[in-house]
This record gives structure tokens, C-alpha cells and sequence, in this order.
């Protein structure tokens, strides 16, 4: 857009003209480049256009945004932007310990490693046998007279035998596990809020 624009009074070279023409378009060209132009040191745009200061205030003419606080700022193209999202204040996660998620090892994650067993003892308190049925034969020096029992005699003694066991002491070999192979921690998703902003290149 021009700041001057077109001039009230055209003069042109092999002409006449007085100083009120002369006059008139000076101050013309005064009036718009006092109402148009920056003095030196100040800039002026759009009402409604923002961008980010490095100070604590807006500078003149500018109202500091206190609707969004505690973002990061990202660089996008104008496809992506989608002005402000994320949960979580920045300041907190930046300055915080990272959390990770946890994990719980396989077998195959588990450092390759040995039990061992120091000796023990298995201890019996007693049990008991016990022999077979009573036997019984003919008595030898019986004289069998005529019909009736025939004597007998018991050849065996059926009684319970108890008896302690010796168990020996030993030592177990429990066998080793685990493959000692690498596992992962899956980092928390920090969720950041952030702002967009559109470097934006005057042509």
C-alpha cells in the first residue's frame, strides 16, 4: 500500500506553477506520511495480530495474553497449526524428575544366576512291618485215634517289628535361570502443553 498516493496538483516539467500548488501538494505529502508512517523506534499492525515479546511487558500498544500460561512455544508450517493443546504445565516437567513406566522381567530378562543348597537333613521317626498270618502244622508227636481236630502248632511269631530309618544328609544342585538379555523402560508420555506460532517472512 502506498503511503503518499497520488498527489492533489500535477506539475509537470515545462509548465508554470504558483506556490499554492507547490504548497499544497508539500502538505499533502506531510499529511500522509504523519498519518501513515512509524516514527523511528515503534511498529505498528493489524489489531488483532500477535507475536511473542523477550520482555515481562507488552511493549505500547500491545496487551499482554494472560490466557495461556506455562506453554512451550513450537515452530509448525501453517498446516499443522493448531494453536494451543497439551494437559500438563511445562515448567513442572521440565524442572521435575522424568517418571518411567514399570516393567516386570521374563524369565529371559533375568540375570543368569544360581541356587544353592546348603545341606539338609530328612528324618524318619520311626515305622513298623508287620510279618505275615500266624503258620500252623500238625503236631508231630500227636496220635490221631479215630475222627476229630487234628492238632496243630504255630511255627511263627506274627509280631510288629519297629525300626528307626538312617536317612543321610545331603546337598540339593538346583539348576540356574534366567537368560541375562536386555529390557526397556517406556518413558511416560509427558503430554507438554504448547502454543504455535508462524514464522511468517514480510515480501
Amino acid at each position: 500500500m502506498s503511503i503518499i498516493g497520488n498527489l492533489p496538483d500535477n506539475l509537470n516539467n515545462g509548465t508554470l506553477a504558483d506556490a499554492s500548488q507547490v504548497m499544497a501538494n508539500l502538505n499533502f505529502i506531510i499529511n500522509q506520511v504523519n498519518a501513515n508512517a512509524n516514527p523511528s523506534g515503534t511498529f505498528t499492525a493489524p489489531a488483532g495480530t500477535a507475536m511473542a515479546f523477550q520482555q515481562s511487558t507488552a511493549p505500547t500498544g500491545w496487551v499482554a495474553q494472560t490466557s495461556n500460561d506455562d506453554y512451550a512455544m513450537r515452530v509448525t508450517i501453517p498446516a499443522n497449526f493448531v494453536g494451543t493443546s497439551g494437559a500438563n504445565g511445562f515448567h513442572s516437567l521440565l524442572s521435575g524428575a522424568a517418571v518411567v513406566d514399570g516393567h516386570t522381567l521374563s524369565i529371559g530378562e533375568m540375570p543368569v544366576h544360581t541356587h544353592n543348597d546348603s545341606g539338609h537333613t530328612h528324618t524318619d521317626s520311626g515305622h513298623s512291618h508287620i510279618l505275615a498270618a500266624p503258620i500252623y502244622e500238625a503236631v508231630a508227636t500227636a496220635t490221631i485215634t479215630g475222627p476229630g481236630p487234628i492238632p496243630l502248632q504255630q511255627v511263627n511269631n506274627p509280631a510288629t517289628n519297629t525300626a528307626a530309618a538312617n536317612i543321610q544328609a545331603a546337598s540339593a544342585n538346583i539348576q540356574n535361570n534366567g537368560g541375562g538379555g536386555a529390557h526397556n523402560h517406556g518413558l511416560t508420555n509427558f503430554n507438554y502443553k504448547y502454543m504455535d506460532f508462524v514464522i511468517g517472512v514480510k515480501s
